[in-house]
């Protein structure tokens, strides 16, 4: 059901809101802004400071493309309105109930040409990732209009009854969270033309929005993920993208410092805080990684070597009484073996790369163009 239908009769909107939706009604009452998090089918949706009100809604059992997907999917959209302008807004998708088969990651999670595109799928149906990228709402000259989710429709059509001016242009980051039963996916939309931060925020960072918006995105899914398992409090406040640590001497050391205020906060615990660190600042490459497993095999290579030579000279000798003979055995026993070994190792390598397939991409309809 879209807001589209309901315009009419906004008073009732919040009632009928909480008929769609049951957990977290009664925050989305007219008249009830929301802010900290949203309780939504037993996730808590962090939120940047400041009052948001729902401004589009639906179910689907259908993703982007048209797949039936393993259970229905709600789909909410949050604004933030100051001056008569949609300065931000925030779009939700989440599960309305269990799933069986798990929930795949989303199609930027792998995109190339984003600001940021990290994923990081885990074992059992578990899957996270976390992406910034823009999002243009114009539509081109001669072409069709985009699609874009019902709620985002919904959100529109209220905008206009309201008289919201909304602009085109905006910098999005979000995160998806899952494993095999649920999953959340969150995206943050901001308007980097105006000034919609606290007024204690750095002028250094609102002068490059871009990068507080890269600095931003590892802090915003350390909360996503808190929500996705309700470990957020009832006072948690999602700072805003420039609100995140400024100066820093690289990328990997301004993400550093934005889980530290987490961590510092209460808002991560030690062993998140590890695991987000670690995803924050891993290379962009594998180069790295394939290297050094590369010499792992090696050194195992030449270690089992070692163990199995000694084995072989003694048992010749003992069967020959002839140090020629058992040396010349052990030594050709050696160099065969080890060659065999090597092969046997990344045989077996790569058939775990083959056999640990990412997971499905389940995409849903957003409110733009993400380029």
């Amino acid at each position: 059901m879209s807001l589209v239908r309901v315009l009419p009769v906004l008073p009732l909107f919040g009632l009928l809101f909480g008929l769609l939706f049951g957990a977290g009604a009664h925050a989305a009452e007219a008249g009830h802004p929301l802010r900290h998090y949203l309780p939504l089918f037993g996730k808590q949706i962090p939120l940047p400071a400041g009052d948001w009100q729902v401004a589009g809604s639906i179910r689907t059992v259908a993703d982007g493309a048209g797949q039936t997907l393993p259970a229905p999917v709600a789909t909410v959209v949050l604004v933030q309105v100051e001056a008569g302008t949609v300065t931000a807004f925030i779009m939700i998708h989440t599960n309305v109930s269990p799933a069986r088969r798990g929930w795949g990651a989303a199609a930027a999670c792998y995109r190339t040409g984003l600001y940021a595109a990290v994923p990081n799928a885990g074992t059992q149906g578990d899957v996270s990732c976390s992406f910034a990228a823009r999002v243009s709402l114009a539509v081109p000259v001669g072409a069709m209009e985009p699609p874009s989710s019902p709620a985002w429709q919904g959100a529109r059509a209220l905008a206009v009854a309201r008289g919201w001016n909304v602009p085109e242009g905006w910098l999005m980051a979000g995160a998806r969270v899952g494993d095999r039963e649920d999953f959340v996916d969150v995206r943050y939309h901001f308007d980097p033309g105006r000034r919609v931060l606290p007024a204690t925020a750095p002028a250094a960072a609102a002068a490059a929005p871009v990068d507080a918006l890269i600095r931003w995105r590892p802090v915003m899914a350390a909360a996503v993920e808190s929500g996705f398992k309700n470990r957020l409090d009832d006072d948690f406040m999602l700072p805003w993208p420039d609100a995140a640590p400024g100066a820093a001497d690289s990328v990997g050391e301004r993400r550093r410092q934005a889980l530290d205020g987490l961590l510092a906060q209460g808002r991560l615990s030690p062993a998140q805080y590890q695991e987000q660190l670690r995803e924050a600042t891993r290379p962009e490459d594998d180069a790295a990684d394939n290297a050094a497993q590369m010499w792992m095999v090696a050194a195992k290579t030449v270690g089992w070597r070692v163990v199995v030579a000694s084995s072989v000279a003694l048992l010749s000798y003992a069967f020959t009484n002839s140090a020629v003979v058992a040396g010349g055995i052990t030594g050709v026993t050696a160099l065969v073996n080890g060659v065999l070994y090597f092969g046997h190792e990344l045989f077996w390598k790569e058939l775990d790369a083959t056999a640990a397939e990412p997971p499905p991409v389940i995409d849903f309809a957003g409110a733009g163009i993400t380029g």
